[in-house]
């Protein structure tokens, strides 16, 4: 089911991990972080994000890696490697508010369709690899639009404003 590969699983290597680290298997020091929510708005990790620094400050921490239990994915249909993300690409949660002018939809040249505008903007960004970042050989996905509405509460022959 839906977060049985990214929240489950990651978890169980996260807890194998600190199982190893309390067994003195390695030197340093861990931090586990974990948020039930990355898939709805990632409200948790907006909101770690200043207890991690509360930590730090407090305690002298320096955070020198992420391991970020996601799933894994093929670079290429049929890779056979198996790759452990550390870090993150990021996650740029861009947005972009588009004003038209209402019309009547019988009457199209009247208004400006804010849909019409949103829609070029994710023309121009979606799966454009223009965007995509390299550091280290490794090369980030582009682009992908994860939401798009307008703010019509309900149908009528009016475009959107």
């Amino acid at each position: 089911g839906r977060g049985s590969m990214d929240m489950k699983a990651g978890l169980a290597v996260q807890f194998s991990m600190l199982e190893r680290a309390m067994n003195g298997e390695f030197d340093g020091n861990l931090l586990l972080i974990t948020v039930p929510d990355e898939e709805v708005n990632s409200q948790g990790m907006l909101e770690a994000v200043p207890a991690l620094k509360a930590l730090e400050k407090e305690f002298g921490l320096h955070y020198i890696s992420c391991l970020n239990c996601e799933p894994m994915f093929e670079k290429h249909p049929g890779d056979p490697k198996q790759y452990v993300y550390s870090g993150s690409i990021g996650k740029a949660l861009a947005g972009f508010f588009c004003k038209g002018v209402e019309t009547h939809v019988g009457e199209p040249f009247a208004g400006v369709n804010a849909n019409l505008m949103v829609s070029e903007i994710n023309r121009l960004l979606e799966l454009n690899v223009d965007y995509c970042e390299e550091a280290d050989g490794e090369v980030t996905p582009p682009p992908a639009n994860l939401m798009q509405k307008d703010l019509k509460e309900a149908y009528s022959v009016q475009t959107p404003h």
